[in-house]
Formats: structure tokens, sequence, C-alpha cells
């Protein structure tokens, strides 16, 4: 995804890949994502001060669900960009 840099979890199923390139608060961009996608990702900064610009998002769910919710999840940041 364009703006969405990946990290490599190691043996867990939670992600946290930086965001900041869209240039708002992560929370801003989680309640875009919420509203605009029906994905729900939690801000960083829930996970400490230096979460700003980063995502965490879970992955324990069925496969197509993931597939499912990361096409939503482009959809809905290509919208915000523009």
């Amino acid at each position: 995804m364009d703006g969405v840099i990946p990290n490599h979890p190691v043996g867990i199923y939670w992600a946290f890949p930086n965001v900041a390139s869209f240039g708002v608060s992560t929370q801003q961009l989680a309640e875009f994502l919420m509203r605009e996608g029906r994905v729900y990702v939690r801000p960083g900064t829930w996970y400490g001060r230096n979460g700003e610009g980063h995502f965490r998002i879970s992955f324990c769910v069925a496969p197509d669900l993931i597939r499912k919710g990361m096409d939503r999840m482009e959809a809905a940041l290509k919208k915000f960009k523009k």
C-alpha cells in the first residue's frame, strides 16, 4: 500500500507498520479508516510515546478476512491521499 511501510513481526500475529507519511496523527487516520474503510486499527500511541506514526494491526483472524480488511484499508487510504 502506498504510504504504509511494513515491519516484519517475528513470532507474533500483530504488525506495527509506519504510516507517518500520511501527515496526520495515527488517531485521526485510525478514525478515518474505521469510518471510510470499516477497518479497525489501533493508533501506535496506545503502546507508548514512540508509537506515533504507527498502527497496530492484528492478524489473528481467518486469512480471507485479512485479505478483505487489507483491500478495504488500501481503498480507504487511496481516498485519504486525494
